[in-house]
């Protein structure tokens, strides 16, 4: 059964995705988008909170194949002690330079399904964000080239068909051409920062072929890519995802 999408295409120089809380002699990047950062991305163009597991979300992610390096200095600051007038000044405080990965001469092709009464909301939306758009850090922006209503853009799953560049869940292993890699990424972060949902991934970084049946194909659909010419189709997977439970 095809589906109506809402698509969008952004275009930046560079984009990182680091591991969080990692900081330990460099920072290291996924190499593809978590889907906490796509969540992030929709929130800045809707511009108030959403439920994600309203939508159902999927992306191709194009980028040079190779790494790049940044060096970047790092401060590192003493906790500052009491508030207010009481607050005691930061003296203690030390540098280091890192490397950091960085994902050059990127593009994100992003591909929502969401319900009817809510399809023109969100074409809106991603036509006209209410806030910057970034892919990775505050400064990492990227431009918007192209949003679109697909009425019956997405097609049915087919075996044969190339996989990615994209998120897939570990369900789809089997199904799947060798050549992939497996991280627990971070899928979700509430609001306050408090919680942060993860789950295991399939990135799939250059295009593979689907070997097998697929495990929930409705959750998949063949998209066309207009990031390359001539253009291509590839699989997506549609990630729905609930947030978890306050308290």
């Amino acid at each position: 059964m095809e589906k109506p999408l809402v698509y969008m295409r952004l275009r930046g120089p560079i984009a990182s995705f680091r591991y969080p809380y990692l900081l330990v002699g460099r920072q290291p990047t996924y190499l593809l988008p978590p889907l906490s950062t796509i969540y992030g991305l929709l929130q800045a163009a809707y511009g108030q909170p959403y439920n994600p597991s309203d939508l159902q979300v999927g992306y191709l992610f194009h980028a040079e194949p190779a790494l790049s390096i940044d060096l970047e200095k790092v401060w590192f600051l003493e906790k500052q002690e009491g508030g207010g007038k009481r607050a005691k000044p930061v003296k203690d405080f030390t540098s280091n330079v890192l490397p950091r990965e960085l994902r050059v001469d990127v593009t994100l092709e992003l591909f929502l399904a969401v319900a009817d009464v809510h399809i023109e909301r969100w074409y809106q939306a991603l036509r006209s964000p209410k806030f910057w758009v970034t892919l990775g850090r505050s400064h990492e922006m990227v431009s918007i080239e192209e949003v679109a209503l697909w009425e019956g853009g997405g097609k049915p799953v087919r075996e044969g068909a190339w996989a990615g560049p994209s998120l897939f869940p570990l369900t789809w292993m089997s199904a799947l051409q060798a050549g992939y890699y497996i991280e627990r990424m971070p899928v979700y972060i509430s609001r306050d920062r408090q919680q942060v949902k993860w789950e295991p991934c399939i990135q799939v970084v250059s295009p593979l072929r689907v070997i097998g049946p697929v495990p929930d194909p409705d959750q998949g659909c063949v998209v066309e890519s207009y990031a390359e010419r001539p253009s291509r189709t590839y699989l997506i997977y549609l990630w729905r995802t609930f947030p978890p439970a306050s308290g």
